[in-house]
């Protein structure tokens, strides 16, 4: 069995028997890395030494797996703030590795299961743990355990913004939750594990920023002076405008009027898609409304002011405006649909697609997926 068959094979075998593990494993794509020991991620993907895979069991890479995307499950590649990187590193594996034993996992190294560091943060043990003299303090360990971490892109230790780094938690947040919610659903959700992110769930998902985060990552960035922005010369002010108004394209929000959405659902929704549409300016937004039907769209330009209405009432499905999308020939930069989650779904798009949800009981067969829970 080659590396990579022994990885497919036990990625598959996670995710059926540990779907907790599995659901996280699937958000990070795998890259042959000979440099590294073992494992390592940043968040984004997982590197792996195809020697160190060779030399371990399915059931020791299924635990190096499980061990490598709880880092930035637990949000270990943005909280690093200045630490040595090799001791931060070691801390958290400290953290990872008692989960895992807890959750019966064969690991190939056992060296960070310490039974004194149980229920402690990766910053707790990092306090009382000796000094690093070899430490580079660059945020790329290593490290010789199952798994190591890097800082994220994101993170400020990389140099990313502060809002870039809580956007990067904010995505991993929802991850969890998913993952909490489709092992809670398989039934293999660990006692201990319930407990441990129960206060995750129970503190609701901050939507907002995530919402914001998808609907803006494409809106561009960059900014000239050879014509100032309209907004602002009515007050005297010269400021720079973005290159090009419409860089952004069109939007797409959806409004699920079934029956399932209430006044509530849509004033936080709405005024949410509204603070987004003033910041963002994209050249069209289309709101539509549906229920198994198309009953209403509203477009909207860049410098109108949105409002949002209830229309219809009837049965749902969820296919009617992806239709009308394809046969208006709109390409949207992303569309955010608003419902409970229950009725046919479309196939999967070439375009980005979030799905505001809420409840947790239903989890999209494509797209993001967005806890609406307030």
């Amino acid at each position: 069995m080659t590396p990579e068959q022994k990885l497919t094979k036990a990625k598959s075998l996670l995710i059926m028997s540990e779907p907790f593990f599995g659901s996280l494993v699937l958000r990070l794509s795998l890259e042959e890395d000979t440099k590294t020991k073992t494992m390592v991620t940043n968040g984004k993907s997982i590197r792996y030494n195809p020697k160190a895979i060779n030399d371990a069991s399915v059931q020791e890479v299924q635990g190096m797996l499980a061990h490598t995307v709880m880092h930035p499950a637990l949000l270990h590649h943005t909280r690093r703030n200045g630490r040595d990187a090799d001791k931060w590193n070691k801390a958290c594996d400290y953290v990872v590795d008692s989960i895992l034993n807890k959750s019966g996992f064969s690991l190939p190294n056992t060296q960070y299961i310490n039974y004194n560091y149980a229920d402690m943060s990766a910053e707790g043990i990092y306090e009382i743990l000796p000094d690093e003299p070899k430490g580079d303090n660059s945020g790329n360990s290593n490290g010789d355990g199952n798994g190591d971490v890097e800082d994220s892109p994101e993170s400020q230790d990389s140099g990313g913004s502060t809002s870039q780094a809580a956007a990067e938690e904010s995505e991993w947040k929802q991850n969890m939750a998913q993952a909490v919610h489709a092992a809670k659903q398989a039934g293999k959700l660990p006692a201990h594990l319930q407990r441990m992110f129960e206060e995750l769930i129970e503190s609701k998902i901050p939507w907002r920023e995530t919402l914001k985060r998808f609907m803006t990552e494409k809106s561009p960035d960059d900014f000239s002076w050879r014509r100032g922005n309209r907004r602002f010369l009515a007050n005297g002010l010269y400021l720079p405008s973005r290159i090009s108004d419409d860089a952004l394209g069109e939007m797409v929000v959806v409004i699920d009027t079934s029956g399932s959405i209430g006044q509530k659902e849509l004033d936080l929704f709405g005024g949410e898609i509204a603070a987004i549409h003033s910041e963002v300016k994209p050249s069209k937004l289309h709101v539509i409304y549906c229920d198994s039907n198309i009953n209403n769209i509203d477009t909207f330009g860049p410098e109108d002011e949105l409002t949002f209405t209830l229309y219809g009432g009837g049965g749902t499905d969820f296919r009617p405006p992806f239709d009308w999308v394809r046969e208006n020939s709109i390409a949207p930069k992303a569309m955010a649909y608003l419902t409970d989650g229950y009725g046919p779904f479309p196939e999967e798009q070439d375009f980005p697609v979030m799905w505001c949800i809420n409840n947790e009981d239903v989890v999209p067969p494509f797209g993001e997926h967005l806890l609406i829970l307030d």
